[in-house]
């Protein structure tokens, strides 16, 4: 990597978002492209634009790597955008991703609660549950929390 430009470490992200890179094992797949994380954190928040987009599309290597960079970077800038994928995901074909993305939820911390709060009374309403919303809210230590699950509790 002699250009670690940050375009080019996005492009060097997707290297395998392609017929090929989808029949790599997990661990081939992972050891392959996890050496992009921590350069790729290095920029923080100046990646966020470019690593919420690779999240619009959950079955490619690329967003399950972004979503581990986002885990990293902490930005309270991706919340809305790691709700949004856990609830477009959650029931289809790559949920097991949703898994990284409750991880960067509970990482970002208190930012995370009040935005998983409203999605959760949001999907409540409609009568729809995400597991994954729940136990990254259920994972954080703070007297909202508290308050909600006893409020859940007393309400069902």
């Amino acid at each position: 990597m002699n250009d670690l430009s940050l375009g080019h470490l996005i492009d060097s992200l997707k290297q395998l978002d392609n017929d090929q890179g989808y029949q790599l094992s997990f661990e081939t797949g992972y050891n392959q492209l996890h050496p992009l994380v921590s350069p790729i954190a290095h920029y923080g928040e100046d990646a966020l634009d470019e690593l919420h987009a690779l999240l619009e599309h959950e079955n490619t290597w690329s967003s399950y790597m972004a979503l581990e960079i986002l885990r990293e970077i902490k930005s309270e800038h991706s919340v809305s955008h790691l709700i949004n994928f856990i609830e477009r995901t959650e029931a289809g074909d790559y949920f097991e991703n949703c898994e990284q993305a409750m991880f960067a939820l509970r990482d970002i911390g208190k930012p995370s609660i009040e935005p998983l709060i409203n999605a959760l009374k949001r999907a409540f309403v409609q009568r729809t549950f995400y597991g994954y919303l729940v136990s990254a809210l259920n994972e954080m230590k703070d007297d909202a929390v508290y308050a909600f699950m006893t409020q859940l509790c007393e309400e069902y």
